[in-house]
């Protein structure tokens, strides 16, 4: 008799351990407000009351507040953005523009993304370089051009401080290949580096965003070889500070 109690029991753990797993599997796909049960909103918090990642917009015509839209449904998302060296004295020495498209990995209810980004900087050799007296290039104008590959996080700490549903911060790291050409002796280089950044944003509706963006930049860069030159010989070390502004939509 034990026994068999025992094994209903672990029948119905098993089977309440699954409905729940069914059911979570159903709720991190798209949903319309207007569905969510009570039972729903009591059983996956996480997921529905999750203050920060609502949005309620008012109709300036008629004055009522639009249908609250869970910011957890977003999908897909586009940047453009401009930045300036951190240096206040000079900002102008090292200058960025850039896009980045961000795709919601499926099922993945934390807000990670799929990121790609395209940027060009330009700016001043000892701006850019790890060593600003490398071969006296000194205040030289160079252009880098980086395309690459990453994963970005949501996160909405600054959100909770200012007790504000449409601040949100993103965290990125991308993979990038870059090139550039030296404007010194116009050899080419390439080669692989990355960039990490953080962001702070404002969501001024369902749509688009706008804020800033702190990034850092890191690229080892090689030029074909010209003899029996050593790697060190030929190849260029960058690495920048960016501070700038950002537009965005998501769609």
């Amino acid at each position: 008799m034990k026994i068999a109690c025992l094994l209903l029991l672990f029948s119905f753990g098993v089977q309440a351990q699954y409905t729940q797993r069914v059911e979570r599997d159903r709720l991190l796909k798209d949903y319309e407000l207007r569905d969510v049960s009570a039972k729903e909103l009591n059983d996956f918090p996480e997921i529905h009351l999750d203050d920060q990642s609502i949005i309620q917009s008012r109709n300036q015509a008629t004055g009522i507040y639009e249908e609250p839209y869970y910011t957890l449904q977003d999908q897909s998302r586009l940047a453009i953005g401009y930045s300036l060296s951190q240096d206040y004295q000079n900002p102008m020495k090292a200058q960025s523009v850039y896009a980045t498209y961000m795709n919601k990995i499926d099922n993945f209810y934390q807000d990670m993304w799929w990121a790609l980004q395209f940027k060009r900087t330009q700016g001043e050799f000892n701006a850019l370089h790890t060593d600003p007296d490398n071969g006296g290039r000194g205040t030289n104008q160079q252009g880098i051009t980086l395309m690459g590959a990453g994963v970005a996080h949501n996160f909405w700490t600054m959100a909770d401080i200012f007790e504000s549903k449409r601040l949100f911060e993103t965290i990125a790291v991308y993979f990038n290949y870059n090139f550039h050409v030296d404007s010194t002796d116009d050899q080419s280089y390439q080669g692989f580096g990355y960039t990490a950044e953080y962001s702070l944003v404002y969501r001024s509706s369902r749509r688009w965003f706008y804020g800033g963006k702190f990034s850092y930049n890191w690229a080892q860069v090689e030029r074909p070889d010209e003899g029996e030159e050593d790697v060190i010989d030929r190849s260029l070390v960058f690495g920048w500070t960016t501070l700038g502004f950002e537009l965005g939509f998501y769609f």
